[in-house]
């Protein structure tokens, strides 16, 4: 097999210390050197140190056994950034995971868990994800290059923009009928152009469960104008204040349609807009959501600077949302049926590590009437968050990274944070899963599944009796567990199938109070199949989102696919823990297991157009490749 040059700057991304940093938790560096072993733990223990990535880890080898995570030591509460305790007894952040890697967000999802977002890794490419069915492309107009998504309905219909992208060295291309333009696409990713209000450019920003979009656009005049859009009637200008520009953000299933405009004496102001009742001044904030009742959430003045997060409500006016603490500023974003707001609160710049570049870094918030502002926090390794949408049953997403900045901005990757109302005051609270296969070739010398879990419980001093449920039919129940604050389970048989599996946990305390159950989902990577050691015959099935399998059936390491001519790449996917840990019958798009990152696209493939796919095993050597025309 001979080595494969072209992508070593991805493969340098799946570096052991680099991944395993993304299992270790914020504040590593300060957890004890040493720690005992779980009160009522059965079987010998051991200690495991991986240098530079997590202090000495207590284990318990037997089948499930409590085991320290290092963050935390044990008996302590869960804390926050700047070591300060972290209570919120009524809302769980029962699992935080990133779908992507690089540069990318969601935007907004909707409550059949379906979100839509942009990765900016390679130009800008919209996207559709959902868990069963992974992405969907959704591509630019004709003429166009590059998309960018914003909103989605309950439908799976999104909308958005669609506009032509630089990039240096080709030609420009094709006239289009606006640049940008607005856009919708359908459950099956085909586009519509919503066109204009007589100017060249246009961007859809929100649409309703009726398909009612709404955003701006540019008029005859050159001015800039809020609309409204719908199939039967085309596009509809919403006006001003009385000034000369307006957009809208935001619509909801009644119609009411939020946004900002120009007044007549040149200020910016909220407007609210009404079907037989026009548009209306409703306060000095920038809007960015309205819900079913009409409260509408939005942003006074510059988070970066000061500026909060505020919720307007007719009869009542503008409330502040405040700051997570020690924060100074704070922006909503999006608002559900329930009243739940979500944004970010912005803190100092030694939230990231020094010299990272990160100005006054976010960290994503829910906020409920009664209980306030909640900080959902970071995956793992991560110091810069924001929360963009949240739909009816508490599922958030957004985007989070380690803060590091260059020339093309900071890094992101699409995350979902999915919460829930603790069922009892009193009662434990289970959240912040995270669970990782690991295999036999792994730096700490375990293998089976860790599963990571965080155990609040303020009124009770424990100890608490578990139950798990790994979603292969195998249940634990450890007994007496003495640990709070973060610490991990650790199943050492490991599973038998690929998965996806979901593992639920609850925890019960002395006084019989039993938390909410907390879930997580994870895949095992192929741990049943050889490793490649030569190499492999590939097979790309038709069509634009195509299946790459090969044989023999086998792992390898990395997965590239790129133009025929080399001249760019469009997706990659290279293992987080292991050296080969990708198997046959992936599809063109989706991360095939937990263990596994995406560190470039997926760019929408173009049908007639020649692509090339290589494959390849630990050190870059490649084992197969083959050219295809979706």
């Amino acid at each position: 097999m001979r080595p494969y040059a072209a992508p070593q700057q991805w493969l340098s991304l799946s570096l052991l210390v680099g991944a395993l940093a993304a299992l270790a938790l914020p504040g590593c560096a300060d957890a004890p050197a040493t720690a005992p072993l779980p009160a009522g733990a059965e079987g010998g223990g051991t200690t495991v140190s991986i240098p530079g990535v997590l202090v000495p880890i207590p284990v318990v080898l037997t089948d499930t056994a409590a085991v320290e995570w290092a963050a935390a030591p044990a008996q302590s509460a869960p804390t926050s950034r700047g070591g300060a305790a972290a209570s919120h007894p009524q809302v769980a952040v029962t699992d935080i995971r990133k779908i992507t890697k690089g540069f990318s967000q969601l935007r907004a999802v909707n409550s059949a868990g379906q979100v839509t977002g942009t990765d900016f890794s390679v130009g800008r490419a919209a996207f559709r994800w959902q868990p069963e069915r992974g992405f969907t492309p959704l591509p630019p107009l004709a003429g166009h290059r590059a998309a960018e998504a914003y909103d989605i309905n309950a439908a799976g219909h999104v909308a958005g923009r669609s506009d032509n992208l630089f990039i240096e060295g080709l030609l420009p291309p094709p006239a289009a009928e606006c640049d940008p333009c607005a856009v919708v696409w359908d459950e099956g990713g085909r586009v519509t152009p919503l066109g204009t209000l007589g100017g060249p450019s246009s961007e859809a920003r929100g649409l309703n469960d009726r398909d009612l979009v709404v955003g701006s656009s540019e008029t005859a005049a050159g001015d800039t104008h809020a609309f409204q859009w719908d199939a039967a009637s085309g596009m509809r200008d919403l006006g001003t204040l009385g000034g000369r520009s307006s957009g809208a953000a935001a619509v909801n299933d009644a119609g009411q349609v939020v946004g900002w405009s120009e007044r007549p004496d040149g200020t910016a102001g909220a407007f609210l807009w009404e079907a037989g009742r026009g548009m209306r001044d409703i306060g000095d904030f920038t809007p960015s959501a309205i819900n079913a009742a009409g409260q509408v959430v939005g942003t006074r003045g510059n988070a970066f600077f000061g500026g909060r997060a505020v919720l307007w409500e007719a009869g009542v006016g503008v409330t502040d949302l405040g700051v997570l603490p020690s924060d100074a500023g704070s922006s909503a974003s999006a608002i559900n049926a329930r009243g739940q707001v979500v944004g970010a609160s912005r803190g100092p710049e030694e939230q990231c590590p020094q010299g990272s570049g990160q100005f006054r870094p976010g960290r994503a918030f829910l906020w409920q009437s009664g209980i306030g502002m909640v900080d959902l926090f970071f995956p793992a390794g991560d110091c810069d968050a924001e929360a963009f949408g949240v739909n009816d049953v508490g599922q958030v997403v957004g985007a989070s990274g380690d803060g590091v900045c260059g020339d093309g901005g900071c890094d992101a990757n699409a995350t979902i944070w999915t919460t829930a109302l603790v069922e009892a005051a009193g009662a434990p609270v289970v959240d912040r899963l995270h669970a990782a296969v690991l295999g036999p070739r792994n730096p700490t010398g375990l293998t089976g599944v860790l599963l990571r879990v965080r155990l609040a419980d303020p009124g009770d001093p424990g100890p608490w009796d578990w139950r798990i449920e790994w979603g292969d039919g195998v249940t634990h129940a450890p007994q007496n567990v003495t640990y709070r604050g973060e610490f991990a389970f650790l199943r050492a048989a490991p599973y038998t199938a690929l998965g996806p599996f979901t593992i639920t946990v609850w925890a019960t305390d002395r006084g019989g109070r039993r938390s909410a159950p907390a879930a997580t989902e994870v895949s095992d990577p192929l741990l049943q199949l050889p490793d490649c050691t030569g190499p492999v015959a590939l097979t790309v099935s038709p069509g634009t989102t195509p299946t790459f399998s090969w044989t023999p059936r086998c792992r390898l390491s990395f997965l590239t696919v790129r133009t025929a001519d080399d001249a760019s790449g469009l997706w990659s996917i290279s293992p987080l823990i292991e050296a080969n840990t990708i198997g046959p019958d992936v599809r063109y798009g989706i991360v095939p297991n937990a263990a596994t990152d995406q560190f470039e696209g997926p760019v929408p493939l173009v049908p007639g157009t020649a692509y090339r796919v290589v494959v390849g095993t630990g050190g870059g050597l490649v084992a197969g490749e083959a050219t295809f025309t979706p």
